[in-house]
């Protein structure tokens, strides 16, 4: 159970926080997102081993921080590894874009929740780099 949701998988990222995904965060964005289906051990992947991890300033300060302890917020975090959609002319090579809201626990640790998941050829200008593989680029 994820905050008393059925969960559908658990991650835990190579800096070891727990990445959790709702049962029901994965049928909406599955929903909105059919191309997603296909690629659910890749997104799991990507969140176990990212190319590269992205802070986004704007979907952070539009969190809600109600409950959490006075002077604790929230962040959202992008992981971003490979993926592909299946077009007319075979498997497109994507990025793998995965925006995941990390919160303080009351036990004093942070855990991860898949906030959206979707498939691009661009990131956001706005995302901050906090981390890449070594070696690994943007694609043009």
């Amino acid at each position: 159970m994820t905050n008393g949701r059925p969960q559908r998988w658990q991650e835990r990222d190579p800096w070891g926080l727990p990445v959790e995904c709702a049962e029901d965060v994965w049928e909406k964005k599955a929903q909105q997102h059919p191309e997603i289906v296909a690629n659910e051990e890749a997104i799991r992947a990507a969140l176990r081993n990212p190319d590269a991890l992205y802070y986004d300033p704007d979907a952070t300060a539009g969190l809600r921080n109600a409950g959490l302890p006075e002077g604790q917020r929230g962040a959202v975090m992008r992981y971003v590894g490979p993926g592909a959609v299946q077009t007319t002319h075979g498997l497109t090579p994507m990025l793998m874009s995965i925006a995941v809201k990390v919160l303080p626990t009351p036990e004093g640790h942070e855990t991860g929740y898949v906030r959206t998941i979707f498939l691009t050829y661009r990131l956001p200008s706005r995302l901050q780099l906090q981390w890449r593989r070594t070696g690994w680029r943007l694609p043009v």
